[in-house]
């Protein structure tokens, strides 16, 4: 008997190579298998895993801080800063440091020459439908290092992703983001986004049926394969306070043509 999304297992990856959410066992270990706290869970049920994963999802291992115990009673990676300090206390000539992203840390515990920092943008994106003007626009803004340095919208012209309504534009909103950053060479970008059921609906492969479908499928297929090419970490709008001020912009600029060509 075929199992529904409402009944079959999810493996929810919360800290590990690639966090999100796997229909396959084998793959979701694969994410955590050798990882420092590696973390997965079990769940029963699509709904539940992207709960799950939205409450309980860490900050990916690229832009994450590690304390390495270089010199120690057990050298390694350490993701709490006091059970770093708890290695080199007392020890002779003891050696920590902080690293941020799991390859440096790893890196620099191996001896082996840390990367150079680079420039990681946040864009902040958003998306409108207007269901009087039958219209759907994104917009986003790119910020980096508080100096605002570009800024995109447009309209969607595909009625695949207009018949997701708000939530398509802004997932075409986020595609057009990414799209942005590797064409200006990114490998790593922040995109700030405004609806909870953004980044649930891009870690899972599993796309609904129904009138939606084609266009959930087209974006889903976009995504996985710009990931290949950039690696990106998402945060809510309301993570931090001076957010607010740039998603505002996103949030106009997704109107910007619907207001140009129509009288309200």
């Amino acid at each position: 008997m075929h199992k529904g999304k409402n009944n079959r297992p999810y493996y929810v990856v919360i800290h590990g190579r690639r966090p999100g959410i796997y229909k396959n066992n084998q793959q979701a270990i694969d994410q955590v298998h050798g990882f420092p706290y590696g973390k997965m869970k079990r769940v029963k049920g699509l709904k539940a895993a992207k709960q799950l994963f939205s409450e309980k999802r860490q900050t990916k291992a690229e832009n994450k801080n590690y304390y390495v115990v270089k010199r120690g009673r057990n050298p390694g990676l350490y993701l709490d800063k006091g059970q770093a300090l708890e290695q080199i206390k007392n020890y002779p000539y003891g050696q920590m440091k902080r690293v941020r992203g799991y390859e440096n840390a790893r890196a620099y515990l191996r001896g082996e020459e840390v990367k150079v920092k680079e420039k990681i943008p946040n864009i902040f994106i958003d998306g409108s439908y207007i269901q009087s003007k039958a219209f759907s626009g994104y917009g986003f803004v790119v910020v980096e290092i508080d100096k605002l340095i570009a800024k995109d919208s447009g309209t969607i012209l595909d009625y695949d992703l207009i018949n997701l309504h708000s939530l398509g534009a802004e997932l075409y909103g986020f595609i057009r983001a990414i799209e942005w950053a590797i064409a200006n060479g990114y490998k790593y970008v922040y995109i700030i986004y405004d609806s909870n059921a953004i980044l649930p609906y891009l870690e899972t492969s599993e796309v609904a049926n129904g009138k939606q479908a084609r266009g959930k499928a087209k974006l889903a297929q976009i995504y996985a394969e710009y990931k290949e090419h950039i690696t990106v970490e998402a945060r809510h709008k309301s993570d931090r306070e001076q957010y607010a001020q740039y998603h505002e912009m996103a949030h106009n600029l997704s109107r910007l043509m619907s207001d140009m060509s129509h009288d309200e």
